[in-house]
């Protein structure tokens, strides 16, 4: 055992000592790597990201009532009549009138400080207080807005990424201009902080939603009197709606959004992989070409298919090893601690990127996976070459 891993090692340090006389080839298969390592990283942070965005994990004593056709609160439309029918409810706050939080969640098109180009930004009108908004919310500068007012505070995040917004400054939403009162901040950097905040009857007018509701979260009186309060709500009349608790609805929206990220990236990632194997395997079966004698003659002295095969194999894993870390310190260098402002095809959302180690060791292992894979075929093929065979090649 320890003769065979005696000759391994000298073989595998021999082969990788060689690298430099297959330059081309060898830099070839270590960018398709380190492209391939980059890119996991990049999916991965950005699933991270959206992980962060939807931290909040909601209550159980909190139910949302969305319309029954709408799949969020962004294309829900609720007649403003419906709050009288939810407040009716069993289940609710004993103080039922501050047990409803009437919300109205539309768009609006923002011009982006990076480029000027239009980005699709969420904003949301409170009727009363700020019901199902667990998660702490502190105002950095200026003031909260009043109601009944023309004013409207923005998250942060969003803030920084759109042109001109600052406190005392004003935003046009639909046909009104709005004072922007403050700056306010979530505690970890969640959703809200992507969001504009208002009054909903100021908001509604000037954006052609009057009459409506989005979403009508509501306060139970405990967890358990979710499932009384819904059966009331399915069996009235004419009240077309569907409630999620508020924990579900999040865990929903979470994971319905990590999977359009994380589908197409993981595809792009899968397609990288396979071209960067197609390179390593190239450029093993030329090191095989190239160093065809040695290892015939290798083989004739005395060391095994095996140990020869394990080698090429040893090769492959130090190209991939070498592109998997460059990809994944490239990638990490270039997106840890930056943020993005992406859309979720309704509107922005501004997110935090954080390449963490998992992620990064997840990348390289994938890469390592892929070169063993890559060298495995060449492998195979020179142990089981015959040494008259590969002699009479040379």
């Amino acid at each position: 055992m320890q003769v065979a891993l005696r000759q391994f090692l000298s073989l595998a340090a021999m082969s990788i000592r060689s690298l430099p006389s297959r330059t081309s080839s060898s830099i070839v298969a270590v960018v398709g790597f380190a492209v391939t390592g980059s890119v996991l990283v990049a999916v991965l942070a950005l699933a991270g990201g959206l992980s962060g965005f939807w931290q909040s994990t909601g209550s159980d004593d909190v139910a949302i009532v969305l319309a029954r056709s709408s799949f969020s609160e962004v294309d829900s439309r609720i007649a403003r009549d419906a709050a009288a029918l939810i407040e009716q409810a069993p289940g609710l706050l004993p103080s039922r009138r501050s047990a409803l939080s009437p919300q109205l969640v539309t768009a609006t098109v923002l011009p982006r400080a990076a480029d000027g180009k239009g980005a699709n930004v969420l904003v949301r009108g409170f009727d009363g207080a700020a019901i199902g908004i667990d998660s702490p919310i502190s105002i950095l500068e200026g003031r909260s807005f009043q109601h009944g007012l023309d004013e409207v505070i923005v998250g942060e995040k969003l803030a920084s990424m759109l042109s001109g917004v600052k406190v005392g400054g004003s935003l046009q939403l639909g046909e009104s201009r709005f004072k922007v009162t403050g700056i306010f901040q979530e505690q970890g950097g969640g959703r809200y902080e992507s969001e504009i905040w208002g009054d909903t009857h100021q908001l509604a007018s000037a954006m052609g939603e009057a009459g409506k509701f989005s979403a009508i979260y509501v306060k139970l009186a405990g967890k358990d009197d979710f499932a009384g309060f819904a059966d009331y709500l399915d069996k009235q009349p004419g009240l077309e709606v569907k409630v999620f608790r508020e924990r579900d609805y999040l865990d929903q929206q979470a994971g319905r959004f990590r999977a359009l990220v994380l589908i197409p990236g993981l595809a792009i990632v899968t397609v990288m992989a396979f071209a960067a194997m197609l390179a390593a395997a190239n450029t093993m079966l030329s090191a095989i070409q190239v160093r065809l004698k040695e290892l015939a003659t290798l083989r004739a002295i005395g060391f095994g298919p095996v140990i020869v095969a394990a080698q090429v194999l040893a090769e492959a894993l130090a190209l991939g090893l070498l592109g998997g870390v460059a990809g994944a310190l490239a990638a990490a260098g270039l997106l840890h601690g930056e943020s993005a402002l992406t859309s979720n095809g309704f509107s922005a959302m501004a997110l935090s990127l954080s390449v963490r180690p998992g992620a990064a060791l997840a990348a390289i292992g994938m890469v390592l996976v892929c070169a063993l894979l890559a060298g495995a075929w060449p492998a195979i093929l020179m142990s089981r070459m015959g040494i008259a065979d590969a002699l009479r090649k040379t």
